[in-house]
């Protein structure tokens, strides 16, 4: 009998975990949780930025910017640094890098009417920032982490 107790609480526990929300700690870009993350504010190229980068220790998961869903994680999924870039206190540009099956890769997102869009093309991301700074913005600056070291 306790050996059919113990199948089921643990049926129920794999079942119950397969609708779970992905774990991590939740990202908020509007009030970044200093406790957990590595915070770095800046004006780089004429605009405000906000690196978030997560401590030792601590998972990503999904990024808001208040109650605004920014990138939902996916299955194996965890975002290891945001650099978002703002303009007269509005947010604008985001680039993410976030680990995936163990590999790493970038997704950048430009916010549109209020909402936040994922740019298929990297390039897309380089001339919409290219824009609103006003100069040539080297894209291996950013994907380097040069952007944020001086």
């Amino acid at each position: 009998m306790k050996a059919v107790v113990v199948f089921f609480a643990f049926f129920v526990a794999k079942f119950y975990h397969c609708g779970a929300a992905p774990a991590g700690l939740s990202l908020d870009l509007a009030l970044p949780d200093e406790g957990n993350l590595t915070v770095k504010r800046g004006v780089h190229f004429g605009l405000d930025t906000l690196e978030c980068t997560p401590r030792t220790g601590v998972v990503l998961g999904n990024v808001m910017e208040g109650e605004l869903l920014v990138h939902k994680v996916a299955r194996g999924e965890t975002v290891l640094d945001a650099l978002l870039f703002s303009k007269d206190e509005a947010s604008l540009l985001l680039r993410l890098l976030v680990s995936v099956g163990g590999k790493t890769e970038f997704k950048h997102l430009k916010k549109v009417d209020g909402k936040w869009e994922l740019l298929k093309e990297r390039k897309d991301f380089y001339e919409l920032l290219k824009g609103l700074e006003g100069q040539e913005v080297p894209a291996g600056d950013l994907e380097e982490g040069v952007l944020l070291d001086g």
